[in-house]
């Protein structure tokens, strides 16, 4: 059985490029299709694996310059330079995937819009369907004729977006969240099959040193959608120690109004996240309906409550009370609260990890095999 593994970009490493990773390790003989990619973030996985690109591979400036513009806080220009995406989907369906006899697209944009043939067996892995288009586009709409003409072209996106992935024929939620999604948003049915939550396996000889460092964590990317400000805002007023890890086009926002208590790490490797882990009271976060929250898992991982939101993914993962606690977003004052409930609790940390041993690797291969199973497909030995 020829196997194409279909994947949106590889611009970053994240929870869906993970997925992907695993994906090949199932499939060792699969050819990679994926619109771009850069070379330093391909994993050694990967590189076992015959990638094959669109034409804007080629155009390098139109997806590396973002970030680097972004973090300078040139945000006019990165918005003009990222209209491009709007018009990704069409790069997808240049792809000739014709020669393969099973499709499994790994989506969070469009990989989901490669063309098949009929007889062709299309599974897509849905980390979500794209929110911009069907979560955030109100930010941009208004009265305005700015905001009118933002609205049809939006409401045209999704027609196609909805069209699209009717080709698709089994879809796998990488949550219950997104399940739900899917149904709401293309009136699509969905298994569940949470990803593989695995940085301990990334980092085998990891020892634990068993110090706590007295500091609350965050690991996340600096935008809006994760709105770290608010708890930037919280440990001002609190004073408590904060460390958090991550980049973004906040960086230097959140730098200038950050207090001495709050310090930043940026990028970190597996090795030295595991420390940053390994030696905080708890991991907090603000991010808006997370999609599933991988950071989440990874802090139970280490036997470290989560502080979150009661919203999105969260709630499947945090069990309120006993692995964390979940709070009701109302701007800083709500998290501060929720720290010091957490603060009261006396966590059992084993309860914790046992918890998070529910999202292993082996548990994803597991769940993909016999969703597979369950169509139709036989997994090559």
């Amino acid at each position: 059985m020829r196997i194409a593994i279909v994947h949106d970009y590889l611009r970053e490493t994240g929870g869906a490029e993970r997925v992907l990773d695993v994906l090949a390790e199932m499939f060792p003989e699969a050819v990679v299709f994926t619109s771009y990619y850069a070379d330093e973030i391909i994993s050694d996985e990967l590189r076992r694996h015959e990638i094959r690109t669109t034409f804007i591979q080629k155009l390098p400036i139109l997806w590396q310059s973002p970030n680097v513009l972004e973090r300078r806080g040139w945000d006019r220009v990165t918005r003009l330079i990222n209209a491009w995406v709007y018009f990704l989907p069409a790069a997808f369906a240049s792809l000739d995937v014709r020669a393969f006899d099973l499709v499994i697209s790994s989506s969070s944009y469009c990989a989901d819009r490669v063309r098949t043939r009929p007889g062709q067996m299309h599974v897509c892995y849905c980390h979500t369907p794209p929110r911009f288009l069907w979560q955030y586009s109100e930010r941009y709409e208004g009265s305005s004729i700015k905001g009118r003409v933002w609205k049809r072209f939006v409401e045209l996106l999704r027609r196609w977006d909805r069209r699209a992935v009717q080709r698709v024929d089994h879809f796998i939620a990488n949550s219950e969240n997104v399940r739900r999604r899917i149904k709401r948003f293309y009136d699509r049915e969905a298994a569940v099959v949470y990803p593989q939550v695995d940085l301990l396996e990334r980092v085998r000889d990891f020892e634990p040193s068993g110090e706590n460092g007295g500091y609350y964590l965050v690991v996340s990317r600096l935008d809006e959608m994760k709105r770290v400000e608010v708890i930037v805002e919280a440990f001002n007023t609190s004073g408590k120690p904060l460390v958090i890890v991550g980049t973004g086009k906040l960086d230097a926002r959140m730098l200038a109004s950050a207090n001495k208590n709050i310090s930043f790490t940026g990028f970190l490797t597996d090795r030295e996240l595991c420390l940053y882990y390994d030696r905080c009271e708890a991991l907090v976060i603000a991010a808006i309906d997370e999609d599933f929250g991988i950071t989440a898992v990874e802090a139970q991982l280490f036997g470290k409550p989560v502080i979150a939101p009661a919203e999105g993914g969260f709630l499947e993962t945090v069990v309120d009370g006993e692995t964390g606690v979940l709070y009701e977003m109302d701007g800083p004052p709500s998290i501060v609260k929720a720290v010091e409930r957490a603060r009261m609790i006396q966590f059992d940390t084993n309860r914790i990890k046992e918890n998070a041993a529910r999202f292993s690797k082996a548990a994803f291969i597991q769940g993909i095999s016999t969703e597979l199973a369950r169509i139709g497909v036989a997994i090559p030995k």
